[in-house]
């Protein structure tokens, strides 16, 4: 996993926003105990990223919220 993300080239670094910061912590207070996951997703979510997981906990919770699954990125859809 590591060595493809580095020799690929089509990873880039994302910089959580403080929006991100903020929809994690309300995430969080709803409920899922992970914050870094949640700070992973909200940062794909509001810098319009795709979010590459096989935290199926993760994707049910945020389903269940109501909010966008649209950024999560399943294996399949990998080149």
């Amino acid at each position: 996993g590591l060595l493809s993300i580095t020799e690929s080239g089509t990873f880039i670094e994302a910089i959580p926003t403080t929006e991100g910061y903020l929809k994690a912590l309300k995430l969080k207070s709803e409920g899922f105990g992970d914050l870094i996951d949640l700070i992973l997703y909200s940062t794909a979510l509001t810098k319009g990223l795709r979010f590459l997981t096989r935290d199926k906990k993760l994707i049910k919770f945020i389903e269940d919220s109501g909010e966008d699954v649209t950024v999560f990125l399943s294996e399949e859809e990998l080149p």
